[in-house]
Order: C-alpha cells, then structure tokens, then sequence
C-alpha cells in the first residue's frame, strides 16, 4: 500500500462539510471476480428453500384501473341479499374458507370468489360467456339468485358448501 506522508486514512470533514479523499487508494481491495456461466438454470442442482423453478420473472396480470374502479363502486351498492351472504362468508366464518368480495379476476367479476377451491359464486346474472370465460380459467362457478338467497337461507349455504367442500 502506497501512501503519500500525512495523508489521513479516513475521511475528514472539510470546512464546506464535504470529506476529502485519502491520498492513498489501496490496491489489495479491488476484487476481480471471473464471470461464472448460471449453473442452476442448467445443472441438477438444488433450488434454496422456498424457491420453485420458473417462479421468478413470471409477469403477473394486472386488472384494469376501470375494472377495478367498478368492483369498488359494486362492493359499496350490494344488495341486500349480498350483504347478508357476505357477513356469512366474511373472515373464514364459513367452514374456515376465505373468500373475497366482488373481485376481479382477469377483467372478469364475480360476486364472490373462494381462491382455496378456485370456485366463484354469481348471484343473479347467469352469463354463458362469463362462465365459459371463469372455465378456461379453471374456476367453477355457482349461480344463486337474490331470492333464493333472501326466502331460504340456509338452503342457499347448504348448496354452497355441497359445491365447496369435499
């Protein structure tokens, strides 16, 4: 290490607040490291815990600002008979399943989706293309209607569990 005589080894504080270099610049901690090919994309190595193949740089959909915009608006005009299904299903309180309200899923939405079972329930409004659209997804839809749900409760919540549980 080669250093000119008074030069100080640590930074100082200048008059104006900024730190004036040291004189001397040691040469043993410049590292040069030998760029190494990626083995774990091509070797059997292990992957650490918690990390499965293919996960990372995987693009995740993000919903449409007016998609999301219109969920909100429907989560704060529900009907009656989805108020009184939602504080059923809300915080695991049905059969310890978490379900969500009004979400959207792909620019799709439904009135109440249980992401455990992949299933969504619509009340009202049975569309054939947004059923096919949740199919092509993977997710099984239940259709209930406001009346059903509003004269037999318990009728309502039995299919939903015969639909849900195994």
């Amino acid at each position: 290490m080669t250093c000119t005589a008074g030069a100080p080894l640590t930074p100082t504080l200048s008059p104006a607040g900024r730190g004036s270099r040291p004189a001397c610049r040691p040469s043993a901690l410049i590292f040069r490291l030998p760029i190494l090919p990626n083995l774990r994309s091509s070797s059997g190595l292990p992957l650490p815990a918690g990390e499965r193949a293919g996960v990372r740089g995987k693009r995740q959909v993000k919903n449409h600002p007016v998609d999301i915009h219109n969920a909100r608006i429907q989560r704060q005009a529900a009907s009656p008979a989805e108020a009184w299904l939602w504080e059923r299903l809300r915080s695991r309180r049905f059969h310890g399943l978490r379900f969500r309200r009004q979400p959207v899923l792909r620019g799709l939405s439904a009135s109440f989706a249980c992401p455990e079972r992949r299933t969504v329930l619509q009340i009202d409004s049975p569309d054939p293309r947004t059923e096919a659209a949740f199919a092509r997804l993977g997710i099984a839809t239940l259709h209930l209607t406001e009346a059903e749900i509003l004269e037999a409760p318990d009728a309502a919540l039995d299919r939903i569990a015969r639909k849900l549980l195994p």
